[in-house]
Formats: structure tokens, sequence, C-alpha cells
């Protein structure tokens, strides 16, 4: 195959080149002797799952045992049982070492969303560090990636990865979350627990999405607290929303964290009029999303003489569980639930909920929690990898664009659209790569040729980045202007020709009037912009732009009438005109030969009175024979044709 490479306008992008390995010896080997469970898809620990790693496990474990993850895709189901208690999941890398799965609600039952979990942690006391969990749902629905039942649980460095319901906590349970990647679209971190997130990036990737869809109980002091938090949002997304109720009293507070251009002005959504009881709140915020002089009435800033009581000790404490209720208010708290899914016809999802892989209903926490990380593990991460607000993960290069494997020596990282002309008997598009370092390049590549393939290359972050797009081109469809055909007034279809711009068209009789245009593109990607006549006789005019956006051309279609009140041909063309004199017709032709012409004679409202045949019509006027005598007196329209040219205009009949 020979192909032509052009390079295109583009757009600015900034890339920056990453500075390379952090250490020589591995995160495994600076664990040596910590480990007591290796995972390898590879076959090469003592699992190749990590599932059954965690069977291995003694139940009511009362020491820390440490999972090593080496790195690989893991597509498993995974729960941590409630009584595989005090686990440390440990990942080789962040963004090698994933656990993942593709179950969505309506797909899975009972219980919904609540059953679609990829990793499902039960059990008290669990910790994960240098991992990722992903659903892959997408767009299916529902999907949770991490789904935590237990209490007092401990993320750090990890990566929490899908779409809608990415993340779900459970009643009565606390998590620790710091230097954590979550990412999603629609209410992708929800549930009824308190969680600190702490020094995370909370990355939404699609518009009009929401954060949070917190629901926590009536009675707690806290819910979802986000501090010192980095809100992003993906390329081109807008109109995020800090969250909006799933129950009544849902508590969150972002607390100096930095809020992206694209959060609403409003900052929170209303849902089912829940917000009346709710308690959102900001503290100290900045960036662009932060302006909170158009915020909605129930989203609060947090009365700076309360701010002291958001730390780690006040949080976590048992204080914040309402157990001095005793019996009604613990009732009232689990009954709340109850009835809300009833109402909604899934009783079962309150049980899915409450159960939580147990044979009884969550306890509230009866002791106070200070998260203590698993030293020889958090050291070893903490030294060996980069945080994840650092800005290095929002840094990269792209060095060049390869096209089945050779690099094209004109490519600028500044630009972001190129087109390839393949030969005519070509039917698969070359392979596309590009020469990066610390990026992630997705590839999607056109389902039919001609087409488009984007090349999508993002820094670890998904904040930066570019997408280029390669149009794979054939017989130069990448500048064509030409159309397939125009179908007016969805019954007549008019052909196009290669290169020819003007056609002519003739309403039918009785018709008087444009209902419909319907332009059909030669070529994918083709746009056009379309004016119809104000008035008839008229033109249609059509401008066509090519794939490229450039190039152009304007088709111009004549409109008549069916009895044509103005000629249609070029006023270069000599002239065939009609007379009435009484009952007796005269042809006017100005041509300088003989004529045969098809004569049609119209009234005004457009009905045919009369259809002949002309022969041999000499120059000059002649009188023809065409019976007129039944015409009543009046003005009547009439359409000769000759040699491709339609003359048009009107007569009068007198006595």
């Amino acid at each position: 195959m020979k192909n032509k490479v052009f390079l295109l306008t583009g757009i600015i992008a900034f890339f920056v080149v990453f500075t390379g390995n952090l250490k020589a010896q591995s995160v495994y080997d600076q664990l040596s002797g910590k480990i007591n469970y290796v995972v390898d898809i590879n076959g090469t620990g003592d699992f190749v799952k990590v599932q059954d790693a965690i069977n291995a496990i003694p139940d009511d474990n009362d020491t820390w045992k440490v999972i090593f993850v080496k790195k690989g895709v893991y597509y498993e189901k995974v729960i941590l049982g409630h009584r595989k208690t005090k686990v440390i999941l440990v990942g080789e890398d962040a963004d090698s070492t994933v656990i993942t799965y593709d179950d969505y609600a309506n797909k899975v039952l009972p219980g919904h969303t609540f059953s679609t979990y990829t990793f499902r942690a039960d059990a008290n006391d669990f910790q994960a560090y240098n991992i990722s969990f992903e659903s892959t749902a997408g767009g299916q629905g529902q999907g949770v990636a991490f789904h935590s039942n237990g209490d007092r649980q401990i993320l750090y460095h990890c990566k929490l990865l899908g779409n809608q319901d990415t993340y779900f906590d459970n009643f009565r349970t606390r998590r620790y979350i710091k230097d954590c990647f979550i990412e999603g679209n629609v209410d992708y971190i929800f549930g009824f627990g308190v969680t600190l997130f702490d020094s995370c990036q909370v990355h939404t990737n699609a518009s009009t999405g929401y954060i949070t869809a917190a629901s926590t109980p009536q009675h707690y002091e806290f819910g979802y607290v986000f501090k010192n938090c980095r809100l992003t949002s993906g390329l081109g997304v807008r109109n995020v929303s800090l969250g909006r109720p799933w129950f009544d009293w849902s508590n969150t507070i972002y607390y100096e964290c930095w809020e992206p251009e694209s959060i609403i002005p409003g900052g929170w959504t209303t849902w089912s009029q829940r917000e009346k009881t709710c308690i959102y709140q900001e503290y100290n915020c900045f960036g662009p999303g932060s302006d909170t002089t158009n915020r909605v009435y129930f989203g609060k800033q947090l009365d700076p003489s309360k701010a002291p009581r958001y730390n780690i000790d006040t949080i976590f404490s048992a204080r914040n569980f309402p157990s001095h209720l005793g019996y009604d208010g613990d009732t009232s708290e689990l009954m709340h639930l109850y009835r809300r899914f009833e109402k909604s016809g899934y009783p079962e999802r309150a049980d899915t909920i409450l159960y939580a892989g147990r044979d009884h209903y969550p306890e509230y926490p009866t002791e106070n929690w200070k998260p203590v990380f698993y030293d020889d593990v958090y050291q070893v991460i903490k030294n060996n990898t980069y945080r994840i607000m650092d800005s290095i993960n929002g840094e990269m290069s792209i060095d060049g664009l390869l096209i089945d494997g050779l690099e094209f020596e004109e490519f600028d990282p500044l630009q972001y659209e190129y087109v390839v002309e393949l030969d005519k008997e070509d039917t698969t598009c070359p392979f596309i790569s590009l020469s990066e370092q610390g990026a992630t390049v997705n590839m999607v590549y056109p389902t039919a040729l001609p087409g488009y393939a984007k090349v999508t290359a993002l820094s670890k972050d998904k904040v930066n980045g570019a997408t280029y797009n390669v149009y794979f081109s054939k017989d130069s469809a990448y500048w064509d202007t030409d159309l397939r055909f125009f179908i007016i007034n969805s019954s007549d279809t008019i052909h196009c020709q290669p290169d020819v711009r003007n056609y002519q068209y003739r309403l039918r009789p009785g018709t008087n009037k444009i209902s419909s245009v319907g332009v059909y593109t030669k070529v994918t990607g083709q746009n056009y912009l379309r004016t119809n006549p104000v008035t008839l006789p008229g033109i249609i005019t059509v401008e066509v732009t090519a794939v490229d956006k450039v190039t152009k051309s304007t088709y111009e279609i004549f409109v008549d009438l069916p009895s044509g009140l103005v000629n249609s041909h070029s006023t270069a063309v000599p002239n065939i005109s009609l007379v009435c004199a009484r009952n007796n017709l005269m042809v006017v032709n100005q041509y300088d030969e003989l004529t045969d012409t098809v004569l049609e004679i119209f009234n005004l409202k457009g009905g045919l009175e009369i259809a002949a045949n002309l022969k041999n019509i000499p120059l000059g006027a002649t009188t023809v024979d065409a019976d007129v005598s039944e015409l009543k007196c009046g003005v009547y329209l009439y359409s000769m044709k000759w040699n491709g040219n339609i003359f048009n205009g009107k007569f009068h009949k007198l006595d």
C-alpha cells in the first residue's frame, strides 16, 4: 500500500517530558519477607486469582496478612468475606495491576446495583495499596468498582475506575481513602457510610455528571468529607454537579478543595425534594469552579467556627454514630431504608445492603478509630510512587505518529488532524500508534472506509492531552464535495452527477410549495447548509463542505411551479413562447430551425388542462393545432419542452 500523509490544521496542547523511573529496586523486592501470598496471573506466584488468595486467609484472622498482586489485568468478581479480617492487598503498580469486571444493574439479580461489584470488601480492618479496582459496565448502567461493607478500611494510592456508581459504602462503616484516584460520571461516589477522602483526585469523565449521591443517615454529623482534594474533569467535559441527595439528610462537604470550571454555577443538584433536608457544604475551596455567587440555596458555606471539627479523630469518632438513640432510633434508621426500597418496588435491595454478606444487620461502631497504615507496606509504596495529585501525573510527551510502524517525519504534537490516502484496493486500515512517554493512548478505528481513526493521548491524571484524528481516504474522499441525490417533497429524486452543480425540478401538478428537501451525502463526514427559496419559482441552494472542512461547493436546484410563471432556461438560449387569439394558439419560435415541442397548459391552481405534441414548428409565428375552445376566458400558464430546455410563461384567453 502506498500512503500519502498530509498534515492539517491543529490546536494547542501542552506536553512535558516524563522524568523516568523512581527506583531501581522493585516494590516486590523491597517487600521481601513481608508478603504472605503472591498472586500472579502468569503463574509464578502462589495463586493466579485474587479470590483464591483471599480464600487462603483463615477466618477471624487476628494478625495482618499481606497479599501481593503482580502486574496484570485480573478479570474477577472478588468478595472479601466478613470473616476475612486484617487483610492487606498490595499491587505491584496502580496503573497496571487491575482487578476488573463488567457486571451492571439489570444484568445481575437480586440487588441490582448492589450486585454489580468488581471488588466487595465485607470484612473489617481491610487495607489496599497501589492497586486498581475497575468496573467496565460503561454506558450500560450502574457498575460498582469498589463496594465497601466493612468498618475501619483504608485505601492508599489506589484507583477506583468506572462510570456510574463507581464507589459504594454501607451503613455504620468508616473508611480513610488517601492519595487515591476516583473516576466516574453519574453518582459515582454514593452510599450511607462515613468516608474521608484525603488528598485524592476526583475525576469526572463525562458531561452532565454528578460526583456524589450520598445517603447519610439522619443523625450523623459527618458523611462524605473531601479534604484537600483536586476535582478534575476530562477533555471537553462540562456541567458537573458536586452532588445530589440519593436519600434524605445526605451529608457532603468539600473542604479546601480545588474545583474546575466544569462545575455548574449552582454547585449542587436537586433530587425529588430531598435537598430540603440535605447538608451540602463547601469550605475555603478554590479554583475556577469555586465561585459561590450563584450557588443553590441548599448549598452552604461551612461556619468557620466548625471547621476545626473536620479532623481525622472527630470524623471517625464513635460519637458520630447515634447509638445513644436506643432501639427506636436504631430501628428508624433501618426502616427508612426499607420503606424507600419497598416504595420503589425493590425491597430485596434493602436486605442486600443491610445484611452485607452477614446473617445479621450491621451494628454501630462503639470505639473511636484513628486510621493507622501498615507501616512496612505504607513506607515502600509511599517512597516508590508519585502522589496522585503530584504535577508529574499531568505531564507527558508525544514524540511521533507511526503508521504501519513507519514514523511520519512531519508530525507535530500541536497539530491534531491528518489524512492518509489509501489505494483503491485497500480494504483495511493501516496500524496507527504514537511514540510517547508518560501517556495513556487509546485507539478507535473506523468501522468502514473511508473514515476517521481517533487516537487519544492522556496524561496519567486524565486531565491533559489531545485527540489526533487520522482520516483514511479513498478516491480523494477527504476533499470530495459530490452528493449522491436529493429527494424533494419525499417523492421525487434528483440523482447527482460528478462535478455537476446545477439542476432543474418542476413541482408536480396540484403542488405549489416545497414541503421537504432531503440531501444525501456521498461521503460520511460531509456537511451541508441548505437554503430554500422564499417564493416560487425559486432556487434551492445547498452548500456542501468536504470532510476536510475547507473544500466547498454550491449546488443550485431551480424549482418551478407545475405551470411555470418564469422561463427556466438561460437568457442566452433563444425563446419559444405562446400567444392565444380567441380560440387560436400561436407559437413564436425564435430558433433558426424546425422545432418539435411538448405543450402543457395549466390553470392557475396548477391543474393540467391541455397536453399536445407539436411537430415541425418553423421559425417565426405559427398557428398550431391545439383545441382551446373549451377553455374559459382568463389567464393560463404553459410549459413547452425542446432539446432539454423548458420554456414557461402565461397567456390570456380573450373572447
